[in-house]
């Protein structure tokens, strides 16, 4: 899947203050509750800054147990960031 920072510029003025539009990730995690389907993959821990336009590909490897019926299944992806940078 691609993780996509859709904002079309640098910064967003709110009720006359300017806000960045970077989003910087600090993990993402896909997430299963099918006791037969697992996420194999390790979490994505501190992936950096994406600005505006900016995006990355995230793999994660599902493994389905034999005993799982067919059918349609929902995953989690958890991400965790936040626009600001502290030093």
């Amino acid at each position: 899947m691609t993780l996509c920072n859709t904002a079309t510029t640098p910064t967003v003025t709110i009720d006359g203050e300017d806000f960045d539009t970077n989003a910087r990730i600090q993990s993402a995690v896909l997430e299963t509750s099918n006791n037969g389907i697992t996420v194999s993959s390790a979490p994505y821990e501190e992936m950096g800054l994406l600005g505006p336009g900016d995006s990355i590909d995230l793999t994660f490897n599902v493994e389905v147990g034999e005993d799982v019926r067919d059918g349609t299944y929902n995953l989690v992806l958890a991400i965790e960031g936040n626009s600001f940078d502290y030093s």
